[in-house]
């Protein structure tokens, strides 16, 4: 009984300073202005995403929702077919890149002259998001205007 009650302790112990790391961190991070913005772009981004997304897939009838036209290719054609719901995996593919983005820049906000990399993680993953609504709209046109 002594054993699981030392590993629950030193498990409430790491959880409760892991806790305690995280608050002062994000506490830190809330204080840089360009974080702030950064984090409404990429809010906004994220939400444009799921909102045109969910408008392509409400413009689908429920009949034809099991195959859509994925992706288009000027040579070939359509040349992936799936369901609608596979809308959903852009933004979602998305929100991966910011939260793994603003994952690194947690990790590295601290680092001596970790500015110019956390700027770049920032807008890569705005960048990457922009290209994924891109991706959305060519979907949009593809089954509604070919």
């Amino acid at each position: 009984m002594n054993i699981i009650s030392n590993f629950l302790s030193k498990f409430l112990d790491f959880f409760y300073v892991f806790k305690l790391n995280i608050k002062e961190a994000l506490s830190d991070l809330f204080g840089l202005f360009y974080f702030k913005i950064y984090l409404l772009i990429l809010s906004l981004a994220l939400l444009i995403n799921f909102s045109f997304a969910y408008f392509v897939f409400s413009k689908i009838s429920p009949a034809d929702r099991h195959l859509i036209a994925l992706h288009y290719n000027i040579y070939s054609g359509t040349d992936l077919i799936g369901s609608a719901t596979n809308i959903f995996i852009l933004p979602a593919l998305g929100a991966t890149i910011i939260f793994l983005n603003l994952s690194l820049f947690i990790l590295i906000y601290k680092q001596k002259n970790s500015r110019f990399l956390g700027h770049f993680l920032l807008v890569s993953a705005a960048i990457a998001n922009f290209f994924l609504f891109a991706g959305l709209i060519s979907i949009y046109l593809v089954n509604f205007f070919f």
